[in-house]
C-alpha cells in the first residue's frame, strides 16, 4: 500500500473538508510528485502520533501563535511548510518548484 492510499483509508472517516481531511489532500499532492517524501509519509502513516490529525493540531498551534485577533490565516505555501516540518519531508527540489509555476504567455 502507498502513502496515497493510507492517507485515502485516513480520509474515510472523516467529514470531508475537515480541516485534517485537506490536510490529507494536500499531502497527497505532495506525495503524487515526491516520490522520496511519499516512502517517508508511508512510513509515518504507521505510527498513530504521525496521522492527519495530530497534524492538524500542529496547524492550531501555529495559528495560535500568529492570531491577529480572533483571526488566523495559514496561506497553502505555509501549510505545505508545516506539513513538511510535521512528517519530516525534504524541501521540494528548484526543477519541481518552478514546473509549479504558470507561464501566462503559454495561454496567449
Amino acid at each position: 500500500m502507498n502513502a496515497q492510499m493510507k492517507i485515502g483509508e485516513l480520509q474515510a472517516g472523516m467529514k470531508k473538508g475537515s480541516h485534517a481531511w485537506c490536510i490529507g489532500e494536500q499531502l497527497k499532492e505532495i506525495c503524487s510528485r515526491e516520490p522520496e517524501s511519499s516512502r517517508l509519509v508511508e512510513q509515518d502513516l504507521e505510527n498513530k502520533e504521525m496521522g492527519l490529525e495530530a497534524c492538524a493540531r500542529k496547524f492550531e498551534e501555529w495559528a495560535a501563535k500568529h492570531r491577529d485577533g480572533n483571526k488566523a490565516c495559514i496561506t497553502p505555501w505555509q501549510a505545505e511548510k508545516l506539513i513538511r516540518e510535521f512528517y519530516g519531508l525534504p524541501e521540494p527540489a528548484a526543477e519541481e518548484t518552478r514546473s509549479r509555476l504558470v507561464n501566462l504567455l503559454d495561454y496567449l
